[in-house]
């Protein structure tokens, strides 16, 4: 089975997880996605060509692409994969960040407050 893979989003693996996570079928997901794309009512001939098409060819519309990344988005249901990775690696280059330049703020924000007029108790 051949996986679609931008930047290390598997797409078929989402569209399961996200299936399950919103506790319907896959292809009510195909729906729901073309219902937020289209802004009408599913054409149900349209979504069974391209479910047939997903299961025969693992090949997805942009529509679902889309409405997949959005729901991993808000709910990150797609935890563990190699985007996962990327995700903790800017939560750990920010929080480096942080513990650097907090103690300069700090005391930037102390000499601040204290030529206002303000008491500063530490």
């Amino acid at each position: 089975m051949r996986k679609f893979m931008v930047w290390g989003f598997d797409y078929s693996q989402a569209v399961t997880k996200g299936a399950g996570y919103l506790n319907v079928s896959e292809h009510e997901l195909f729906e729901i996605a073309y219902r937020g794309w289209h802004k009408q009512e599913a054409d149900q001939e349209e979504t069974q060509r391209c479910y047939r098409e997903y299961l025969r060819n693992d090949s997805l519309p942009q529509w679902v692409k889309h409405y997949v990344r959005q729901l991993d988005a808000r709910n990150q249901f797609m935890n563990g994969g190699p985007s996962s990775n990327n995700r903790s690696f800017w939560g750990w280059l920010t929080k480096l960040l942080i513990v650097i330049l907090l103690p300069n703020s700090a005391n930037f924000l102390k000499q601040l407050l204290v030529k206002q007029g303000y008491s500063f108790y530490c």
